[in-house]
């Protein structure tokens, strides 16, 4: 509950039905309840339409419903400070209908008469089958606008509507509802709400035909109206709502058999709001395009071949480099097998010539040290020094004088054996030697061979110590390469 009324949910416009429609509940408010849903018509009739409560300039008078064949049912009103709206009855029947206006108490006056608010005149008309004419009783202005209601009977054909007064706070008296037609209501455009300061609390509405109806048209509101639509075997046209400070609520759009378009509501704190209807429309998905079955450019067709090409030549390229390089790669292998082989001898070899050069360069040196000692000789020897080749003269010669008397007494010996030998030859029969002595003297020459030789090798020896010790002392003096003098 609000001082403006209650947030007004978005009006759910009802489609026609054989038996009827349901009805929605609507809140009070200072200035009168929301505008309530008017039901299509029915073959059987309708179900009981809301109730309305109460406010402070009273209710908003329902909506009469449609005909129906054996009539319909009546709807109450709430109490108001200024007297209560008087309901019309206005179903129709085959057999017609009973009127009963039934209007609640009111601080200012009566039902009837004219008073500070208005008169509340209430005028009923019975159906018929072909309709009924109705005279529309006018009534006294209203600071707060007329509360005269008019209703019509049913019709086979539809009836024709009539239009309320203006008011400060809009009228509240409800447009009629028009009688239901097999083609529709014989009226084209429905009752329009006067303007107001909260906008119009009256809703028009369309009767409900087989080919559906042209729904009304708001009027300009503060806070937006919430306007009503008809139904229809093909659906409805979206009603446009009044322009408001905060929005206008749309209305969805109705069922239809063929679907339906929806609506947008323009705002001061949003933009626009597609309102999309309530049943699922099927969109038929363009069929996929093959991109092969396009034509293509021939610029680009000739530059695909010349890649075409291209990419050819480079495969043979490859194929022809890959078959190359196994070949190179098998000769390089033995290639380098070769030259390790020769790389081996030419190691080998150089082995040998850095030996022949080791060899080579020792026997450079020790020939340059020989002549650097036969210099110094030569050297000495022009100077007029021969000691050293004196003290080898003299070792020389004392050897060979050892030698000559060794030589001398085995001469001697020799001598004396021949002697004795021929002594006894001689002289056998003088002088025989017999076989002692014999062995006596071979064993005397034998000792006197045997001290001999040992003698001759105890001089070899000492001999051979002593070219020894020369040979140190020359080395120590003019090198170890020095020339050896025994070497003859």
């Amino acid at each position: 509950m609000s001082i403006f009324g209650s947030a007004q949910k978005p009006a759910t416009g009802t489609t026609g039905s054989l038996f009827g429609t349901s009805s929605t509940p609507n809140t009070g408010s200072l200035f009168g309840s929301a505008t309530s849903n008017t039901p299509g018509g029915s073959l059987i009739g309708n179900t009981p339409t809301q109730t309305n409560t109460g406010s402070l300039f009273g209710s908003t008078t329902p909506t009469a419903t449609g005909g129906s064949l054996f009539g319909s049912s009546t709807s109450k009103t709430g109490t108001s400070l200024f007297g209560a709206t008087p309901t019309a009855n206005s179903g129709g029947s085959l057999f017609g209908t009973t009127s009963t206006s039934t209007a609640g108490s009111s601080l200012f006056g009566a039902n009837t008469g004219s008073f500070l608010f208005g008169t509340k005149t209430t005028a009923a008309s019975g159906g018929s089958l072909f309709g009924s004419t109705t005279t529309t009783t006018a009534t006294g202005g209203s600071l707060f606008g007329a509360t005269t209601t008019t209703a019509t009977g049913g019709s086979l054909f539809g009836t024709t509507t009539s239009t309320a007064g203006g008011s400060l706070f809009g009228t509240s008296t409800t447009a009629p509802a028009t009688g239901t037609s097999l083609f529709g209501s014989t009226t084209t455009a429905t009752s329009t709400a006067g303007s107001s300061l909260f906008g119009t609390t009256a809703a028009p509405t369309a009767g409900s035909s087989l080919f559906g109806s042209t729904p009304a048209t708001g009027g300009s509101s503060l806070f937006g109206t919430t306007p009503a639509a008809g139904s229809s075997l093909f659906g409805t046209s979206n009603t446009t709502t009044g322009s408001t400070l905060f929005g206008s609520t749309a209305k969805p759009a109705t069922g239809s058999l063929f679907g339906s378009t929806p609506g947008t509501a323009n705002s001061l704190f949003s933009g626009s709001t597609a309102v999309f209807p309530t049943t699922d429309t099927k969109v038929e998905k363009p069929k996929d395009e093959n991109p092969l079955d396009g034509e293509v450019p021939k610029p680009l067709v000739d530059q695909f071949d010349m890649l075409s090409k291209k990419l050819k030549e480079n495969q043979n390229l490859i194929t022809e480099y890959s078959l190359n390089s196994a070949e190179k790669c098998l000769q390089t292998d033995g290639k380098l097998e070769s030259l390790k082989s020769m790389m081996d001898e030419e190691r080998k070899n150089m082995i040998e010539f850095t030996n022949k050069f080791t060899t080579l360069r020792e026997s450079s040196h020790k020939d340059y040290l020989m002549a650097e000692m036969v210099n110094k000789l030569q050297a000495s020897l022009d100077n007029g020094t021969t000691s050293g080749a004196q003290e080898c003269r003299n070792y020389i010669m004392s050897l060979v004088s050892e030698y000559t008397q060794c030589i001398q007494k085995y001469n001697e010996r020799i001598n004396e054996i021949y002697r004795l030998i021929e002594e006894a030859l001689s002289n056998n029969e003088e002088k025989k030697i017999t076989e002692n002595e014999l062995y006596e003297n071979l064993g005397k020459f034998d000792q006197h061979m045997r001290s001999l030789s040992f003698k001759v090798s105890q001089i070899e020896d000492d001999m051979q110590s002593i070219k020894m010790a020369f040979m140190d002392s020359q080395r120590q003096k003019y090198g170890r390469f020095v020339q050896n003098p025994f070497d003859f």
